[in-house]
């Protein structure tokens, strides 16, 4: 992977793009969405290297309360739409009960307006299936859509609360 964007793009590939890019990219397993089972799913090297390589990828800055909108086009017979935004954060303090310290939300809204929000799972029921909401524990958010409409759809990444200057974050 590192490789193949190094030669695409002649700069290295950042943690951020290659977790993004390594979760969005996995087959998924179990039941739908992320599990405590099989996480996010089996590691896809085929489809990684094609995601460099049609450059499906994005990379983004944002403040606190800032809102960044980014803009995929889907073509006619798409299966699915699968959007993972990734950020590095910052360590929490110790002895705290709040172990994610800049929360970013992701939502991916469709031509018709609908939103989807991410798929959350509850720590306190792992046995639970994943439900969409808002992700207030993870670094990781992914997005799902089965059988969508061909057309623009906007993916939405907001700085719900940034401790620091800013916050990088990779999508793919």
């Amino acid at each position: 992977m590192k490789q193949h964007y190094k030669t695409i793009n002649n700069t290295a590939l950042t943690n951020t793009l290659t977790k993004a890019i390594l979760i969005n990219s996995a087959k998924d397993l179990g039941n739908i969405g992320p599990d405590f089972t099989y996480g996010y799913g089996n590691i896809n090297a085929d489809k990684c290297l094609k995601t460099i390589s049609e450059n499906r990828i994005i990379s983004g800055n944002l403040t606190s309360g800032q809102t960044n909108s980014h803009t995929v086009t889907l073509p006619l017979n798409a299966k699915n739409l699968k959007i993972t935004v990734v950020w590095n954060d910052l360590a929490a303090s110790i002895n705290t009960n709040i172990s994610l310290v800049n929360d970013l939300d992701l939502a991916v809204i469709s031509a018709d307006n609908t939103t989807f929000l991410p798929w959350i799972l509850n720590p306190d029921a792992p046995q639970q299936l994943a439900t969409r909401g808002k992700d207030k524990l993870n670094n990781v958010e992914q997005v799902t859509v089965e059988n969508p409409a061909a057309g623009s759809y906007t993916i939405t990444v907001n700085g719900a609360y940034i401790s620091n200057a800013s916050q990088d974050y990779s999508i793919a």
